[in-house]
């Protein structure tokens, strides 16, 4: 189990390094770098299932005026702060322009529709670097003029950051990330109005250039994942379920590729349990299940690592190369 926890932690921070930050050195050309989306899909799968109330983290609608004061929605805001994107607030430094068309809820059913939001932002951050922000992101209700359809997409389209500067070591940095793609979430519910089930679908691409004095570095992660979660009992969705997974994530690497594909057992899929997730804070809270991992670099599959969760708490690592 120790080794398990470490490779969750190791793998949620090398990847949070790899794509996500706004600072910071580019992380080191690792041979393995890719197989440590394991722990981190692990751990956001694990989190989605966390809170399953309201079905996640892009279900709260409405206009908040919290957000950054732009008048987006919580779901958009919860998005640009997980990609690390700074944002200033209104009459900041800089120029930030955002075109709004704000999103309508046509048939009634709790999700809104048609939110898109159009970014043209140019300043400084408050350490002192400066970065541009442009591109389009939507969201909003997949079918908002059927009630029954309340699954809702966040859709990224050629959302562009920039944020360069001289340290103060001397060394100048420049880091650019480009993403496109969506996030789909699906919620079902039964007659009763319990949640049958939900998925979520993550299909995106995410290029990242990194320069550091006169070296640059290109990455390009292509994500297109599905995870679908059915509670055991849908009047209590967030107690307890299975979660079955499967798809890829490809990753270029200055030309060097390297693709991770992932599925679950249909007859052994993982089982969470909130019992679990709360007795061990530091694990996934999976109880049950096998979830296989296998990695091609340049074609040729290298490895495969099989996780198998025993029990609660048990959670077993096999590699094979």
């Amino acid at each position: 189990m120790g080794y398990g926890k470490g490779l969750l932690a190791m793998g949620l921070g090398v990847l949070l390094l790899a794509a996500c930050s706004t600072t910071g050195a580019p992380p080191a050309v690792d041979d393995d770098g890719p197989a440590v989306a394991v722990a981190d899909e692990l751990a956001l799968d694990s989190a989605m299932l966390s809170d399953l109330t309201d079905t996640g983290a892009m279900s709260t609608e409405g206009l908040a005026a919290e957000g950054w004061g732009w008048n987006l929605p919580r779901p958009v805001v919860r998005a640009l702060r997980h990609w690390g994107v700074h944002l200033p607030r209104p009459g900041a430094s800089g120029s930030c322009h955002i075109q709004i068309a704000s999103g309508t809820d046509n048939d009634g059913d709790g999700v809104l529709g048609g939110f898109a939001a159009e970014f043209d932002c140019a300043g400084t951050t408050p350490s002192g670097n400066d970065f541009v922000l442009e591109g389009r992101v939507t969201y909003g209700d997949d079918d908002d003029r059927d009630p029954a359809v309340i699954s809702r997409t966040l859709a990224f389209d050629n959302f562009y950051v920039k944020v360069e500067g001289t340290g103060k070591n001397g060394i100048y940095t420049k880091r650019e990330r480009t993403l496109d793609g969506t996030i789909q979430l699906s919620p079902v519910r039964n007659q009763d109005g319990g949640l049958a089930s939900v998925t979520l679908t993550k299909r995106f691409t995410l290029t990242v250039t990194t320069t550091r004095g006169q070296v640059t570095r290109t990455t390009t992660t292509t994500l297109d994942r599905t995870g679908t979660y059915t509670p055991d009992d849908p009047a209590n969705p967030r107690l307890a379920g299975t979660l079955a997974l499967s798809g890829t994530v490809t990753v270029d690497r200055d030309g060097d590729q390297a693709v991770l594909s992932v599925h679950t057992d249909p007859d052994d899929p993982l089982h969470f349990s909130r019992a679990c997730a709360d007795a061990h804070p530091d694990a996934p809270g999976f109880d049950d299940g096998t979830v296989v991992y296998q990695k091609e670099r340049n074609g040729e599959v290298v490895k495969r690592i099989t996780v198998t969760f025993a029990a609660c708490g048990d959670m077993r690592i096999e590699v094979e190369f």
